[in-house]
């Protein structure tokens, strides 16, 4: 009677399906707007002096820098003298803040033909 009572219970607990969890919805990234006390530097594109806005850039001393990237492919950009690195920066991110001493000239390590500069 006991071995019927469990093979009673067990039959009853493999057979009851429950219906799966809808998808949860992604919100979508917002990136937030450029810090009030730093520069913003935009990638916009592949092509050599024109893939950066502003090219150069004016970086009074003190100021923080954040390159955003608003091209359609991954970038790293790396000072020339070597003093900083972005690390890489996805479509749509942002660098972390770079204290950035001007005047420097910068490139992308991916696209080679990327540059830019900053003055102060």
């Amino acid at each position: 009677m006991l071995l019927g009572l469990v093979a009673t219970a067990f039959a009853s607990a493999c057979g009851s399906r429950t219906a799966p969890s809808p998808p949860v919805a992604t919100p979508p990234i917002t990136l937030p707007p450029p810090s009030q006390s730093g520069i913003s530097i935009s990638i916009v594109g592949n092509s050599g002096t024109q893939a950066f806005s502003p090219n150069p850039a004016t970086v009074p001393a003190g100021q923080l820098v954040i390159f955003r990237n608003a091209s359609s492919s991954n970038h790293r950009i790396v000072a020339d003298n070597g003093a900083w690195d972005t690390g890489a920066i996805a479509v749509g991110a942002s660098s972390a803040a770079i204290s950035m001493t001007a005047p420097v000239s910068f490139h992308c390590a991916i696209h080679g033909s990327m540059m830019g500069s900053a003055v102060q």
